[in-house]
């Protein structure tokens, strides 16, 4: 975490103590925690955010060593390190590429980018520390992490198998079959559909994650929109499709929609019962589609995570698809 202007200018008022109440002022008003160690490592000032963070008072804090805002099995190495530090001061992130972790009064630990700057007084050196909860970043981090972590997961296969069929046509061509030769462009074309459409999926899905998709709303039908997903997608031979939309108009992304009941359709299909129906009702300026089938239904295990990217259940192995059609 680079060190800030609201940081600098507590480092540039604690110099200047000539001026007491532009100082608290600015001190307590700071965003992120703030605490200031003497050379002693023992806590001199720590202002309301202190409090705010780790649930101590701060008559509590001052004059205790800075490591009992740390977990236990940090404390011994982290006075080692501030010894290290009191030999070459200097405004920094504190060891940025670790993971850093504070504790709160009532033992419980959580992820933190602290900051520091030596401040020279007449009093001597301190040392100004901020402190920020990064709770909220390492829980995004993780999704990302694990996000690009199943995407290539799941392009793995259909590139792999695009390079293998390459490989095979650049190299046999003169020895196969013209019928063998219609087969793996076929089987080319679809990985090739395979990895384009997952590829295409995981933009749009950013895309409206970030807020950044074009959304055209317009007046649409409900009911010719469900005749149109269904030419698309027609229910299979061992599957029946009941329609009761009546002629509801709404206002939607016509494109968006159409994607959406496909979706939901596909999925009853793949995993549902024998019988599906889609109904819709009008309640309150807005109409509720309910696409249902008579299968078993969810597990309880995926009822928290059915519309996060690439969940599918455990009996879905032998079902196509990536499992961000729900998400």
């Amino acid at each position: 975490m680079a060190t800030g202007p609201v940081f600098a200018a507590v480092v540039r008022e604690i110099k200047d103590r000539q001026r007491p109440d532009k100082f608290s002022l600015l001190f307590e008003s700071a965003p992120d925690a703030v605490i200031v160690i003497g050379t002693d490592g023992l806590i001199a000032l720590a202002n309301r955010q202190t409090e705010r963070l780790f649930g101590f008072r701060r008559e509590a804090l001052i004059g205790q060593p800075v490591e009992i805002l740390l977990p236990h099995r940090y404390r011994h190495a982290h006075a080692l390190l501030r010894d290290l530090y009191s030999l070459n001061p200097k405004t920094r992130a504190m060891d940025s590429g670790l993971n850093l972790f504070g504790m709160r009064a009532d033992g419980s630990e959580f992820p933190v980018d602290i900051s520091l700057a030596p401040v020279e007084t007449a009093e001597g050196r301190l040392v100004a520390a901020t402190i920020r909860d990064v709770t909220d970043r390492k829980i995004l981090e993780g999704a990302r992490d694990q996000f690009i972590h199943h995407a290539a997961h799941e392009l793995r296969t259909p590139l792999a198998t695009l390079a293998a069929l390459g490989e095979t046509l650049a190299l046999r061509m003169g020895e196969m079959s013209s019928e063998d030769i219609a087969d793996a462009l076929a089987a080319l074309r679809r990985q090739g559909l395979r990895a384009s459409t997952l590829v295409g999926n995981l933009l749009d899905l950013s895309q409206l994650e970030g807020g950044h998709a074009d959304v055209k709303l317009v007046p649409v039908n409900l009911g010719k929109t469900m005749s149109r997903v269904l030419e698309g997608a027609p229910a299979p031979r061992d599957k029946t499709v009941t329609c009761d939309l009546e002629h509801f108009a709404v206002v939607a992304d016509q494109v968006q929609l159409e994607r959406l009941l496909t979706n939901l359709l596909t999925n009853a299909y793949r995993y549902g019962g024998k019988r599906v129906r889609v109904t819709a009702a009008s309640t309150d300026g807005h109409v509720i589609t309910d696409v249902s089938d008579n299968g078993d239904g969810l597990p309880d295990d995926l009822l928290e995570t059915v519309f996060d990217p690439f969940v599918r259940g455990k009996m879905a192995g032998a079902v196509g698809g990536s499992g961000i059609g729900l998400a």
